[in-house]
């Protein structure tokens, strides 16, 4: 049970370290490996706390996080409505996968979350650098020129070229600077 524990802290402890190198230098874990690190924080958070119930130990009021995050999220999904959908929405975030858009000659786009009633075709822009991204900051698409419609290329580190076709099938470029 003590090396779960210590496995758990190991994950916690790598994914605190993918945040502060994303905001102080714009790189972090590639989305799959971070994906798959909250997934096993979870687990083992909930395995842990299972295995070791003993009422007002510090240790056990941290990992009964776990599994009331995911009894919570059932009760909001059984009982509905809207203010338990968002806050059930909320409470998923960090186990809710997020999939690239696009991922071409080394930029990969992934759909920018920002809330509830947020705009529409905010995209984060990544770098792919191996087992890292890096972040070049984000860009505001208009529908005809989102992923599945255009070409996208990298023009200098704050630029990027559009290329796509509007509703007139007329081929249109575009240079759009990256918002940090």
């Amino acid at each position: 049970m003590k090396i779960l524990r210590k496995v758990h802290f190991a994950i916690l402890i790598l994914i605190i370290l993918n945040l502060l190198t994303f905001y102080f230098l714009h790189y972090e874990l590639k989305y799959e490996i971070k994906y798959t690190l909250n997934i096993a924080l979870y687990l083992s958070g909930m395995i842990v706390f299972f295995k070791n119930i003993k009422p007002f130990k510090f240790k056990n009021i941290y990992f009964s996080i776990f599994p009331l995050t995911m009894i919570l999220f059932g009760f909001f999904y059984l009982f509905g409505g809207i203010l338990l959908a968002l806050l059930g929405g909320t409470l998923i975030k960090p186990l809710y996968p997020t999939f690239s858009e696009y991922r071409k000659d080394g930029i990969i786009l992934y759909p920018e979350y920002k809330g509830f009633l947020a705009r529409c075709c905010l995209y984060k822009v990544n770098e792919d650098h191996g087992v890292f991204e890096k972040n070049l900051g984000t860009i505001l698409l208009d529908m005809d020129s989102s992923p599945p419609n255009a070409i996208i290329e990298l023009v200098d580190t704050q630029t990027l070229k559009v290329i796509y076709k509007d509703f007139e099938r007329r081929q249109k470029t575009e240079l759009l600077k990256l918002e940090n």
